[in-house]
């Protein structure tokens, strides 16, 4: 999942150029890319990651301070869960496969 997101989201955008001449404006711009394509809880997981590249260069000392202090993020909206009433949790039981059904039964109980 690291590779994919930084092969895939960080590279694009960052990865020509040296670690040490990566600014916060440039993680900004970052940021402000991937939230154009992807959902906000995206870019934070992918931002987690390039975090963690750069708290690694300042560990080695390859750079003296992270550029990605300070940068704003995405707002990630809190998503309510509707819990599927008994009925449609029976229903959903007698549509499944018998070796299934248990799981399912199982899943609505613990959540």
């Amino acid at each position: 999942m690291v590779r994919i997101a930084l092969q895939g989201r960080v590279y694009p955008v960052l990865g020509a150029r040296q670690i040490s001449s990566i600014r916060p404006s440039h993680i900004q711009g970052l940021v402000s890319t991937l939230s154009k394509r992807l959902a906000p809880r995206t870019v934070k997981v992918t931002m987690t990651y390039v975090t963690a590249v750069f708290a690694a260069a300042v560990n080695d000392r390859l750079i003296a301070r992270s550029p990605v202090t300070g940068i704003k993020l995405p707002r990630v909206e809190p998503k309510r869960v509707e819990p599927l009433s008994s009925d449609q949790v029976r229903a959903l039981a007698d549509a499944v496969p018998d070796r299934l059904r248990a799981l399912v039964l199982l899943g609505a109980g613990v959540g």
